[in-house]
């Protein structure tokens, strides 16, 4: 393997020698081709998308729509995801505790400690697998 990775490097090293060999750069420019004549189009003949004149209002309003429709569906599916994933309390009446409010997020130090409960378990899981 070590020949062949040393073959490889030296043909590499010698490719640019056959770059040189070409002609010489600073030479005499040729000449250039003279020059011809287009011969007159024909009205039949012509581009039939020459006299375009791009999208009309209607249609760059049509399309604005469509792509603003677009981003906010991605939103909304972005939103749908993401109240799916957050933790949610179990509403429970303020007169045994709980919060006005139903269904609100885990307090952050209950997070934590849910985060660190299953890195636990997975490295507990990952030591009986070893």
């Amino acid at each position: 393997m070590a020949r062949l990775t040393t073959i490889i490097c030296l043909l590499a090293l010698l490719a640019p020698a056959g770059a040189l060999a070409q002609d010489n750069p600073f030479g005499p420019i040729p000449q250039a081709p003279p020059q011809q004549t287009a011969p007159p189009e024909d009205e039949e003949t012509r581009d039939p998308f020459a006299q375009d004149e791009g999208l009309s209002s209607r249609q760059q309003l049509l399309i604005v729509l469509a792509g603003g429709i677009f981003v906010l569906g991605i939103a909304w599916f972005i939103l749908r995801d993401a109240r799916r994933a957050a933790p949610i309390i179990e509403h429970r009446p303020e007169s045994e505790g709980g919060t006005a409010s139903k269904g609100t997020r885990a307090p952050k130090k209950q997070r934590v400690s849910q985060g660190r409960a299953k890195a636990k378990q997975a490295r507990r899981a990952r030591k009986r697998n070893r």
